[in-house]
């Protein structure tokens, strides 16, 4: 026991307090070396971890006899700040460690066998929930027709219950231009055996983008040949952006770490036909920004029969 009080100390030194808003979590730290403004590297400025982390830190705290309440309200209360309209957290991991937590939290304080009966009020609305072990894990909602409203909430009972408002409107928001892909693809072959396909984009905004990805989707019986694929990442040309490829179903999707303005970037690899089919439909190249999905661009390409 000493040693697991040493080490929650250790943690605890860690813990981020905001004596205002009376709550307690942990952050990831992000290195000095990493540089966040590059998009592989934004994952580091998103909250999920941050949840997780804090989570877990009140997992750790439930094993702890301590029948102090005052610490692990402070990290609750930050935890469901977290939370969605939904009741859920941005990634599944983190909902579930989330919702783990709470859950532990509130059997070791409260018990499982308890219920609370919850009353709001107010401008047209009148409405009553009750909670307990049968539906503890249900969200139940109750809708204010109209904004604002006064509400007078009562809660009798003495299970742990959460109580969340959300508000959503709408606001008019100045359309701003943003920078725009195009798309453009060739097939070439010379011996009707194998096929070259090049597929470009070319990023027109005035600062370097985000990381994008040039999605080639594959033409009816044909399948890209793979050695090739492997080839441009593992051998790329000197200031290369190519990061990496994925093959999923028919689509070959090429990262590419960003654009600089007005830049092009062209990847060229093999195909190759497995299956002959009649009338085949053109097939979609498409450029887009990783975290962006609507700045994207697309054009179609076909493969010509061989005379």
């Amino acid at each position: 026991m000493p040693k697991t009080q040493e080490y929650f100390d250790r943690l605890l030194k860690m813990a981020v307090r905001n004596e205002t808003a009376q709550t307690t979590h942990w952050e990831k730290a992000v290195p000095e070396t990493v540089d966040v403004t590059l998009p592989w590297n934004r994952q580091a400025e998103k909250k999920a971890i941050n949840t997780e982390m804090t989570a877990y830190a009140l997992l750790t705290l439930m094993q702890m006899e301590n029948d102090d309440t005052a610490l692990p309200l402070t990290i609750v209360r930050w935890i469901t700040q977290q939370q969605n309209s939904r009741g859920g957290f941005s990634s599944t991991q983190e909902t579930v460690v989330a919702l783990q937590a709470l859950s532990k939290f509130a059997m070791v304080f409260f018990g499982s066998q308890t219920s609370s009966d919850i009353a709001i009020s107010g401008d047209d609305v009148n409405a009553a929930v009750s909670v307990s072990s049968i539906n503890s894990l249900v969200q139940q909602l109750v809708d204010v027709p109209s904004v604002p409203s006064k509400l007078e909430v009562t809660v009798t009972g003495s299970r742990c219950v959460i109580i969340q408002g959300n508000v959503f409107y709408n606001l008019f928001e100045e359309k701003r231009r943003l920078p725009v892909f195009s798309a453009s693809a060739d097939v070439t072959t010379t011996n009707c055996k194998t096929w070259e396909i090049t597929a470009c984009g070319t990023f027109t905004g005035e600062e370097p983008s985000n990381m994008a990805i040039i999605s080639v989707n594959m033409v009816t019986g044909y399948s890209p040949v793979k050695a090739s694929l492997r080839e441009l990442i593992g051998k790329p040309s000197k200031g290369s952006q190519l990061k990496r490829f994925d093959i999923e179903g028919k689509t070959v999707d090429i990262y590419v770490n960003k654009f600089e303005p007005g830049q092009q970037v062209c990847v060229t690899f093999q195909l190759e036909k497995y299956l002959d089919v009649e009338n085949v439909k053109p097939a979609a190249v498409k450029v887009y920004d990783y975290y962006e999905t609507e700045q994207a661009a697309s054009t179609l390409y076909s493969i010509d029969e061989c005379k």
